[in-house]
């Protein structure tokens, strides 16, 4: 399904906005410069047997992205993920800072994002 701005409330409501999710794996396919990016999440979800679901993110047309491994670590989303459509581009950010609201942070300062022309994505049930 095409990620839009509604889909937000469902990320917010069902998936706890992903409050302390963990990323499960980070894909770039690329010729000479990263065409895709997929991104795999593990999740609270209120509508799960389990409690948890895996939702996938796959962003098209790659513009910009970072996922450095540091001191600091985004594997577990403490502060969720931002979500931000700016300039035909959605950006995706994942070592969020609540503060940073519904603003496109300083990229300079983040860690792990990734942005692009287009982003699919889809929720499946988590087995153990």
């Amino acid at each position: 399904m095409k990620l839009s701005q509604n889909h937000l409330k469902i990320f917010n409501d069902r998936l706890v906005n992903f409050y302390d999710a963990v990323i499960q794996s980070v894909t770039l396919q690329s010729g000479s410069h990263p065409q895709s990016c997929q991104i795999e999440i593990l999740a609270k979800d209120t509508q799960s047997k389990s409690g948890w679901a895996k939702v996938r993110f796959e962003v098209s047309e790659v513009k910009q992205f970072r996922f450095e491994i540091t001191k600091r670590t985004y594997e577990v989303l403490s502060s969720g993920i931002q979500f931000i459509w700016e300039h035909d581009k959605i950006f995706i950010i994942l070592d969020a800072y609540p503060e940073d609201g519904d603003c496109l942070p300083d990229l300079d300062n983040n860690i792990a994002f990734v942005s692009g022309n287009h982003c699919e994505w889809e929720i499946s049930e988590y087995m153990e």
